[in-house]
């Protein structure tokens, strides 16, 4: 019973640290600190600034 129950938890820690690996090194590209440089918040929301253009309208 403790020899499984000692596996399970071994082979739980060996995902954990492969999986923490692999995201050190994948998760670099992930980084969006300068999202907000590339494209900014826009100050008026895109359904508030599509309804005031009347773009649903025909015309």
């Amino acid at each position: 019973m403790l020899y499984g129950v000692t596996v399970v938890l071994g082979f739980m820690v060996v995902i954990g640290l492969f999986f923490a690996v692999l995201m050190h090194f994948l998760g670099k590209g992930l980084n969006t600190h300068d999202a907000e440089i590339i494209d900014p918040t826009p100050e008026v929301a895109f359904d508030k600034a599509h309804d005031k253009k009347g773009v649903d309208d025909k015309q």
